[in-house]
This record gives C-alpha cells, structure tokens and sequence, in this order.
C-alpha cells in the first residue's frame, strides 16, 4: 500500500549525483539482468532458468521442478513466504490508511490486486484511492532456503491527481534466518519525473516479521530514504504491525494487518488492511 501522497519538487538537480545513483542501483543487479537493465532501465525480473539445477534436471516423478526454492509452493505461514506469489495464486485486498500530522490529516482507501505468472515471477497493481494508481512487477533472481534475492519495478502514473509520474526500480532481498522469522530489506531507487526535471530517491527498507506460533504474526517496519529535490534531505519512519492468517494445506485463504508508522515531526499514520488468495 501506498503510504504518501505524490512529492512534488522544484529547482534542478545535477546530473552527476543522478548518474550515480543509476549506476550504483545497476551495479547490484548481476550480470544479465544489469545489461538488460542498462536499455530497459527497471531490469528483466525473469530469469531464463530456476538456479540450482541444470535445464534438464527432474524430480523423482519425471516433472521438470517449479522452483530450486524450499519449502516450495505458497505457505500460510507468513514468515515462510517467499518473494513472490507461486503460479496461478492472486492477492486481492482492500484496506484504509489514516495520516496525521502538519499540515493536517489525510485518509486513502487502498486496492490492490496481485498475480503469480510463474513461482518467481508475480505482476501486480495498487490504487490508494484518491491518490495515483501503481503498477508493478516482482522477480526472483536467486533462490535459496534461507535467502532470497529479486528485482522489481514500479511504475506510478498521475491518472488521478495533478501529480508526477514516478518510476521505483529496486532489489529487494529476503532471509529466513528461522522458521518462524523472515526480514526482508534491499535497496530502490525513485524517480520523480516531472516536466522540468527529473528528482531521484534512495531508500533502504527494513522489515522484521516474528511468527512463533499459527496464523499470528508481529513485527517492525521502517525504512531510511536521501531525497535530492531542491536540496539533499534524509526522511525515515518505523512502526510496528501484526497481523493474522487463515490457511488452509493449500495456503492462505485469508489475511488482516494492523500496521502504525511514526514520520518524526511530520506526524504518523495508521493502516488497516485485508487480502484474499484465490487460486485460479
């Protein structure tokens, strides 16, 4: 879910700082994709074959593997999620997020709707009524039982407010340290695109969930982000979550999550939000 209106910049911003910041994104990226990314810009989040095993390597049944990932397919169990939706699961929710702070208090209803196209590649859109609608795509590059590492992108056109076009391209990264705790973190990078200029982000994410026992989960999430619009500026929140699962042996069927984040002076927000996992 979105957790910000559309930024606005003005001034200029040199050139070296941005190139910088592109090169140093695509530096992360690993050979293949880095190349591909370098004319495609967000990256290709696919990769031509699961890695740990050869092109024709087999189970025991014949079938060529859906993923070198374990556990495989999509767990109930948050904390054993991999980074992406497996194959034919969506992710459908709604929820509502309530801002406050200076210069006075906002509220959005976010949508959001996602696809597993494959077990390592998932295509989703996002609508935080009334603010701008994103779209997004998530892929797995490496895939291990205790690591996880992908590449994503997010685009964010201004088809509902006089706001900008942004474009997020990011590596997010998973460890599963134990069975019953993941965090997951990474690097993006944002452009602000606006006719006169265009203004970058970084940002380093941060997110620790905790799932000692059934479908109940808690954790905290924040993230640091460098800001260089009319003058370089560091911004960060962190806030606790929870939350809760009804599965099935399939997977979830059914998720709520309760979630607060404290912005420094600039106030807080608080997020309810709710998703289905149909299969299709």
């Amino acid at each position: 879910m979105s957790r910000r209106a559309p930024r606005r910049v003005e001034g200029s911003i040199p050139r070296g700082l941005l190139g910088l910041c592109c090169a140093g994104l695509l530096g992360l990226l690993p050979g293949p994709a880095r190349v591909h990314a370098q004319s495609e810009f967000l990256g290709d989040p696919v990769a031509s074959r699961p890695i740990g095993g050869a092109p024709d390597e087999t189970d025991a049944r014949g079938a060529a593997p859906r993923s070198s990932c374990r556990p495989r397919g999509y767990s109930g169990a948050l904390a054993s999620r991999p980074l992406t939706l497996d194959a034919g699961r969506a992710r459908m929710g709604h929820g509502m997020m309530l801002r406050l702070g200076t210069p006075g208090g906002t509220i959005a209803f976010p949508f959001w709707v996602a696809i597993g196209v494959t077990d390592d590649v998932e295509l989703g859109v996002t609508y935080p009524l009334p603010w701008d609608p994103s779209a997004y795509v998530v892929g797995r590059l490496l895939c291990e039982e205790a690591v996880e590492i992908g590449v994503a992108g997010v685009v964010t056109a201004p088809l509902a407010t006089e706001g900008n076009t942004v474009l997020r391209a990011s590596m997010p990264v998973l460890f599963r340290p134990f069975s019953w705790a993941r965090i997951d973190t990474g690097l993006w990078i944002e452009l602000l695109v606006t006719p006169s200029q265009v203004s970058p982000e970084i940002g380093v994410p941060l997110t620790l969930t905790l799932q000692p026992a059934g479908g109940f989960f808690f954790g905290v999430e924040g993230a640091v982000t460098a800001t260089d619009g009319s003058g370089l500026g560091y911004t960060a929140y962190v806030g606790p979550f929870l939350g809760g699962t009804v599965s099935s042996p399939l997977g979830p069927i059914f998720e709520g999550r309760v979630a607060g984040h404290a912005f420094g002076s600039r106030g807080f927000d608080l997020t309810v939000g709710f998703s289905f996992y149909p299969r299709f």
